[in-house]
């Protein structure tokens, strides 16, 4: 066999007549090893490594009425993880994070991340649009992934994002989600059915049918994840966009199960919903009906009566990514006339609102109790079972952990895995008063471990992302789940 001179192997001085098809075969396979090696060194190497938690079992009575098995039953794991876009990363947001905020770094933390906890599902956000084709889909796809990504706006560079392990699933539909775009009424309601400031946000819903249902009555998971829009002030347009959020999401619920209480896919909702457990988001997903009042209304008024920016706003001829999710606290350096009066707290206690403002709170509030459509973060019905000294605190924290994120001048919690399903119309002040066995019992799954979340004065006194420790500000959450077919 003779080969031309820029086929024949390299670094390998042989002579000519000495490249047989033998030699050839043996050299590739010499180079595969070396590959293998390579990437074990990789894998191992400790500034690669990062803080492990372990998945924490839920426990269950022997005798509870829902009995699952292998044969009758299938166990996911979902992830959800805002891994920090590194188009948003700025040096002085990040003191002491050295060389943890370099993509080459952060991106095999991810990697080890990944294979470590070998979830089925990876719900994402903050997803570089640029790392898209080129790293997230055929490193994932050499881990056994597909995966779908949607940004919104033609601006936006990062986005969310969805993976699924393909040899358990197989994504049948998507439904994409511009949450700035028109919600429809009977009555337009500027500031309702038009967004009040661009916010370039989205949500991505994906229908993964089981590749191995056995004729089961259990088609598959409906799969949906966000980032809702980050800003002080931004607590009515993230209601608002829950409500776009809800509203596109009972349509797919719909259109795959043929109606609302069918449950042939099972629904979850995950990501980062910029609220905690006591915010107006978090009770709008989870609280039946909504009926805000005191501190609540008083925010989300304070909220309506706030002015963006022009900046913010944006002109066709200047519009860009300036969603500014982690830095911008203040409009107030461009000397809009408009906003000199406006509020400079965002979480107000009392607030004089205008009758205008008040209406508008009503009317959103209206509008999410005309949707009967429930949540319930699977992380507050259990939680509590296996890490109780880290779900009792003050505030309304419905048995949450107490943190997800962490910033130099905050730490909260912010991300969530929740289950939607249909609102009967009875009153519900909080879908964890329903009981972790009973709502198994009622949606035939079972959550068998939740990863483990840590206590503030559990973390490391420095910031993240930080070598060796989380590539991310954000921590991911994986719900164990054991589905009936």
């Amino acid at each position: 066999m003779h080969l031309s001179e820029n086929e024949a192997p390299k670094h390998i001085k042989v002579p000519r007549e000495d490249i047989t098809p033998e030699f050839i075969a043996w050299v590739r396979e010499r180079r595969a090893i070396e590959r293998k090696e390579r990437e074990r060194q990789l894998q191992f190497d400790a500034k690669y490594d990062f803080i492990k938690r372990e998945l924490l079992e839920v426990p269950h009575p022997p005798n509870e009425p829902l009995l699952l098995n292998e044969s009758n039953s299938i166990n996911v794991k979902i992830m959800t993880y805002n891994i920090l876009a590194q188009s948003l990363i700025r040096r002085e947001l990040f003191p002491g994070a050295h060389d943890a905020i370099r993509w080459s770094n952060r991106s095999r933390t991810f990697i080890n991340v990944f294979k470590f906890y070998d979830t089925d599902i990876l719900c994402m956000q903050e997803v570089d649009i640029q790392q898209w084709d080129k790293f997230w889909i055929p490193r994932l796809h050499a881990l056994g992934y597909d995966g779908k990504f949607y940004r919104g706006t033609r601006t936006k560079v990062h986005g969310v994002a969805i993976f699924w392990k393909f040899d358990k699933f197989e994504c049948i539909d998507q439904v994409e989600v511009n949450l700035d775009e028109n919600i429809e009424l009977d009555q337009e309601i500027e500031g309702i059915s038009t967004t009040r400031t661009k916010t370039r946000n989205a949500a991505l819903f994906v229908a993964l049918k089981f590749k191995n249902e056995n004729g089961s009555t259990r088609k598959g998971l409906l799969v949906g994840t966000t980032h809702l829009f980050w800003h002080p002030f931004g607590t009515f347009e993230r209601v608002r966009q829950l409500y776009l959020i809800l509203k596109n999401y009972k349509e797919f619920i719909i259109k795959m199960n043929g109606n609302l209480t069918e449950t042939k896919w099972l629904s979850f909702l995950t990501g980062d919903f910029n609220s905690q457990p006591s915010d107006a988001p978090y009770l709008t997903l989870t609280t039946k009906p909504l009926n805000f009042t005191n501190g609540q209304k008083a925010i989300l008024e304070t909220s309506v009566s706030y002015i963006y920016s022009k900046r913010r706003n944006g002109t066709p001829e200047n519009e860009s990514d300036s969603d500014s999710d982690r830095e911008e606290s203040s409009d107030a350096e461009d000397h809009d006339d408009e906003m000199d009066t406006n509020p400079t707290d965002p979480r107000p206690t009392e607030f004089d609102a205008t009758e205008k403002q008040q209406a508008l709170v009503r009317s959103l509030q209206d509008l999410h109790n005309s949707l009967d459509l429930k949540a319930t973060s699977l992380y507050s019905l259990g939680y509590r079972y296996v890490h109780p000294a880290n779900t009792v605190f003050e505030n309304m924290h419905n048995g949450e952990p107490e943190m997800s994120q962490s910033a130099v001048n905050w730490t909260g919690l912010l991300d969530y895995i929740f289950y939607l399903d249909k609102w009967d119309g009875l009153p519900l002040n909080n879908t964890s008063e329903i009981g972790l066995h009973k709502f198994e019992e009622s949606n035939s799954f079972r959550v068998n471990g939740l990863l483990r979340m840590p206590r503030k004065d559990e973390m490391p006194k420095h910031v993240q992302p930080h070598m060796a420790e989380f590539p991310s500000d954000h921590l991911s959450m994986i719900c164990d789940l054991q589905i009936k077919l």
